[in-house]
Formats: structure tokens, C-alpha cells, sequence
């Protein structure tokens, strides 16, 4: 599990340094726990009309800044991993 976390923590940095105003919620931090077997939202903000796409075990998740914000819903899977995003 700690695998899975740290994957996503350093995914949602490096999507800082690499896009252009985008960002994702200050929850998703180094440390974060992810109920399995559950819908997890993952959010942020980025420019308008942003294309957004999220990549989360073996899932695709699209979406479009609207308003400066997005969300996409991913399911989660077995406790274990490692998993990416």
C-alpha cells in the first residue's frame, strides 16, 4: 500500500511541473490511504476547458476543466500494488 501511495503522491507532483496551471487538491499528498473496493474522486484546478485524463489501473478517466475545476471518479481495487496514476 505504501507503494500505491507514494506512486501517486510523485504523479501529482511531476503533473505540477509538466502542465501549465494545473493542479490537484491539496489532499492527495505522500501518506494518503485509499479505501479499496471503493469510488475515489480525484480533483483539482486547472485552465478552462483543460482536457484532463486520469490513468488509474488499467481505468481511463476523461473529463474537461470546467470553470477552472475538475473531478474524475476511479474505482479502487485489492489492498497491494503497487498501483500508478
Amino acid at each position: 500500500m505504501k507503494r500505491f501511495l507514494s506512486f501517486i503522491y510523485f504523479f501529482l507532483i511531476s503533473i505540477v511541473f509538466f502542465a501549465d496551471g494545473f493542479t490537484v487538491a491539496d489532499i492527495f499528498t505522500n501518506g494518503m490511504v485509499l479505501q479499496r473496493h471503493a469510488k475515489v474522486n480525484i480533483w483539482g484546478t486547472a485552465a478552462e476547458n483543460t482536457q484532463i485524463e486520469i490513468h488509474f489501473n488499467g481505468q481511463v478517466r476523461k473529463t474537461k476543466a470546467n470553470k477552472g475545476q475538475w473531478m474524475v471518479t476511479v474505482k479502487t481495487g485489492e489492498a497491494g500494488g503497487p498501483y500508478t496514476i
